[in-house]
């Protein structure tokens, strides 16, 4: 039994070495993308607004979560649910029907990520699970109630 038990725990890090692979590729080409954006927005920090620290924020944690997610590290898994949900949701909420493909992809990693054959691999209680989830589409929603009402 024990054996079985080391296959999946072994299969599971190969499957969460994978995805941090991949979500690493995704972030070297999102930059790769936006990098005369990035490059203007470090050169006009003077004229910065909280816009800019919704911009830079992802691109910043990013590299954090897949970092702590390569290592198994619970930092790794909160940073990238935190992240992962916040996409999600400003996909929803602005350009559904363009994104359908991308909000698939990021809704079933998102929705694997907090398996429960992850959540024991990383040792994730509940509340982390509440906090991951939750505040990020807490935030989401206060800021856009905020500029929308």
């Amino acid at each position: 039994m024990s054996e079985n038990i080391d296959y999946n725990s072994k299969k599971q890090n190969i499957v969460i070495k994978v995805i941090s692979v991949g979500i690493l590729i995704a972030y070297f080409a999102y930059i790769s993308f936006d990098w005369d954006y990035v490059f203007l927005m470090f050169a006009d920090f003077k004229n910065w607004d909280f816009s800019v620290i919704e911009f830079l924020l992802p691109i910043i944690l990013v590299p954090i979560g897949v970092i702590g997610l390569w290592k198994i590290k619970k930092i790794g898994w909160l940073v990238i649910t935190i992240v992962l949900t916040y996409l999600l949701w400003t996909i929803i909420l602005t350009t559904f029907t363009e994104q359908l493909g991308i909000l698939i992809l990021i809704g079933g990693l998102l929705a694997y990520i907090n398996s429960p054959s992850v959540i024991k691999t990383f040792k994730i209680s509940r509340v982390a699970r509440i906090l991951g989830i939750g505040v990020p589409t807490i935030i989401l929603f206060a800021i856009w109630f905020a500029i929308f009402v």
